[in-house]
C-alpha cells in the first residue's frame, strides 16, 4: 500500500469559518472554493469543529419544511455553529495516510 504525507493532499491555504457565522455563509464558502467541508474556528484560531455540505443541506431543507407549515416563518439561517459537528479530529501535515 502507497502512503502519501496528509499535507500532500490537504488543501492550502486552509478555508475556515466561525461559530457565529450563518450556514448561508458556509454555503457560499463552499462554492466559492468548490469544497464540501469546512473547520470552524473561534476568535482564537481554534479548532472547534466542523461543518459540511451535508449539514448546510439539511439546514436549508429543514428551514423550507418549516417555512412552509408556518406562513410568516422567520426566514432567517442558522448559524454555523447551530448545525456544525462539534468535535473533529485533526491530523499533523506530517502524517502519512494510506492510499489504494
Amino acid at each position: 500500500m502507497h502512503r502519501l504525507l496528509v499535507k500532500e493532499i490537504m488543501q492550502w491555504p486552509v478555508v475556515t469559518i466561525g461559530p457565529e457565522q450563518m450556514a448561508a455563509d458556509a454555503a457560499q464558502l463552499m462554492e466559492e472554493y468548490d469544497i464540501r467541508r469546512l473547520p470552524v474556528v473561534d476568535e482564537e484560531e481554534m479548532l472547534v469543529g466542523i461543518v459540511t455540505d451535508t449539514d448546510v443541506l439539511e439546514a436549508e431543507t429543514a428551514e423550507d419544511v418549516l417555512s412552509a407549515y408556518e406562513p410568516g416563518a422567520d426566514e432567517d439561517w442558522l448559524s454555523v455553529a447551530d448545525i456544525m459537528t462539534p468535535v473533529a479530529y485533526t491530523l499533523k501535515v506530517s502524517t502519512s495516510w494510506p492510499t489504494s
